[in-house]
């Protein structure tokens, strides 16, 4: 029997109490004046009528956009003037760059206030909580002869505290046959770089925790991304949130690597089991349109109560009406038993 493949989205940390990516900056308010206009200019853009309107990834794009805005073809006619032959062009070139880098630097400073009230937020879950809620869902699993494969993007360490007590496996889980926990790093001198290595994924009795939009505890170093501490940055260049989301294909690493193992881990499974996740994102749709063109054994079972209006999830049951299937449940915690059953769902739904 072939192991399954988990794809988690925000949904499935919403049980926890961590919001999905719309609905983040409810309760978000910037610290500085010229932070306040520019996010309310924000929202107006991205025709949102309030903060719990306004879709994290689709912020943070935006912002990345404009605090590098001396990298657009326009601030470079402006800052050199090139022979723009528009009248007294001159005149108000120099007031333009002056705006400009106003805006590049209000984008930076808000992303600061952002990447600090999104890193809170993210951490205020319980350990205990999310352990109870993944061993109940994965005690009954057979560790000793199947690898657990996890790929997820979100950003959170809600996975990790569940399955691990700092750099080690929890006992509990010892005791259902797991013994390793493999994230995609490689432990050196310097510290724990990443280097994804596909084979150790189906590994028997490993538990992978691959995360396809990065993480709050990586880091760039040199050329590298290094595992490394939680704590609020203080540099607005500081990549947590290291990719823009489903905006665009990745084009460099890891993210590369990442998206190219769950198109591999998907030729190998007959069954990818998706939770919480808003099939928004256009590249992961495209992986997994894919896979189930070229894997005729591939079955799609989506747990989510409903999805969002630019989920692109009806598309996928219409090209495959027989093979994708919307389990119509919220992953939730009751009295201890995590429902519904992620290893027996049945085949059926909307």
């Amino acid at each position: 029997m072939k192991p399954p493949i988990f794809l988690f989205g925000a949904g499935a940390s919403q049980p926890l109490g961590l919001p999905t990516t719309k609905g983040f900056l409810s309760d978000f308010s910037p610290t500085y004046r010229s932070s306040e206009i520019l996010f309310n200019i924000l929202a107006s853009y991205l025709k949102a009528k309030s903060p719990a309107d306004l879709d994290i990834e689709e912020v943070f794009g935006v912002l990345e956009a404009a605090s590098n805005i001396d990298k657009s073809l326009v601030y470079f006619i402006f800052k050199g003037g090139h022979n723009w032959n528009f009248n007294n062009f001159n005149t108000f070139r120099g007031k333009a760059i002056e705006e400009f880098n106003r805006i590049s630097g209000a984008s930076h400073t808000l992303l600061t206030q952002l990447k600090t009230f999104i890193l809170e937020k993210l951490n205020s879950f319980k350990a205990d909580e999310a352990f109870d809620m993944f061993f109940s869902l994965f005690k009954d699993y057979d560790f000793k002869n199947n690898p657990l494969i996890i790929f997820t993007t979100n950003y959170d360490l809600v996975i990790e505290s569940a399955f691990r007590e700092v750099y080690r496996l929890r006992d509990e889980w010892k005791q259902k046959g797991l013994k390793t926990f493999y994230r995609g790093f490689k432990a050196l001198d310097e510290g724990h770089i990443f280097e994804l290595d596909q084979n150790k994924l189906f590994s028997p009795a490993t538990v992978s925790i691959i995360k396809l939009h990065g993480s709050i505890d990586w880091r760039p170093y040199d050329d590298y991304i290094v595992l490394s501490g939680k704590d609020t940055p203080n540099n607005p260049d500081a990549p947590f949130l290291i990719y823009p989301g489903y905006k665009s294909v990745p084009d460099k690493e890891p993210f590369t690597s990442l998206h190219i193992a769950l198109m591999s881990a998907l030729a190998k499974t007959d069954r990818l089991i998706a939770v919480g996740f808003a099939f928004r994102d256009i590249y992961i749709n495209s992986i997994i349109h894919h896979s189930l063109s070229m894997n005729p054994d591939l079955k799609v079972f989506a747990v989510a109560p409903e999805f969002p209006s630019d989920s692109q999830f009806g598309l996928l049951k219409n090209r495959f009406p027989d093979r994708v299937f919307h389990i119509q449940e919220k992953l939730e915690l009751q009295d201890g038993q995590a429902k519904p059953n992620l290893l027996a769902l049945p085949e059926t739904g909307t």
